[in-house]
């Protein structure tokens, strides 16, 4: 992972500078958090650099930046599994066929009963759903919002249990807090200000 912005100002932030060279844990308060992933899911008209891989993203739409957003809100408790996880695929226009059979597959791995409803579901089952819709989705950096949090589903064993399932797949991840305090063990903490990401030792 490499994102770097220089000079970087769009309408949530101005002059923004810093680098996310590795995965890491991100924190702030909430409403400067929630600026940080508007800027990174798209934000048209900005000025400065917002670089990604070494590619300008400043323009770029959201679907070919390569990130999602993992919060307890992304499933819904009133469908069942397979088509809370078949969404993240209808928006690509695939045809049924093809979704089921992504689906199936990526299913022999995760193991889990696609007819439950989400309500009906463990929180181990959950953590995979958070994964999968992920990996359906083609994204290659997932955005953790570990505050607003109701649920509670993203404590330390889950967290860690998603993340090394990212790992595994090598999918990039920041995790955005409104503590500072470190939720992984050897996850580096970074500072999000408002014109700078800025380590903390």
């Amino acid at each position: 992972m490499n994102i770097v912005f220089e000079n970087y100002s769009t309408n949530y932030f101005e002059n923004l500078n810093g680098t996310i060279s590795e995965n890491c844990q991100i924190f702030s308060n909430k409403i400067t958090l929630d600026k940080f992933i508007a800027i990174l899911m798209n934000v048209k008209y900005a000025s400065g650099k917002m670089m990604i891989d070494g590619e300008l993203a400043n323009n770029v739409i959201s679907k070919y930046r390569g990130f999602y957003v993992v919060d307890e809100f992304m499933l819904y408790e009133h469908l069942n599994v397979y088509d809370n996880l078949s969404l993240v695929l209808k928006s690509s226009k695939m045809s049924p066929v093809t979704i089921y059979r992504k689906i199936e597959s990526l299913n022999e791995k995760l193991n889990v009963d696609l007819e439950n409803k989400i309500k009906e579901c463990d929180e181990g089952t959950i953590i995979k759903l958070f994964y999968a819709k992920v990996v359906l989705s083609d994204s290659h950096f997932a955005i953790i919002k570990n505050y607003n949090n109701y649920t509670k589903i993203f404590n330390k064993k889950n967290i860690d249990k998603l993340i090394s399932m990212f790992d595994a797949d090598n999918i990039n991840y920041i995790i955005l807090r409104d503590k500072k305090e470190k939720l992984v063990d050897d996850l580096p903490i970074l500072k999000l200000g408002k014109s700078r990401i800025s380590h903390v030792k």
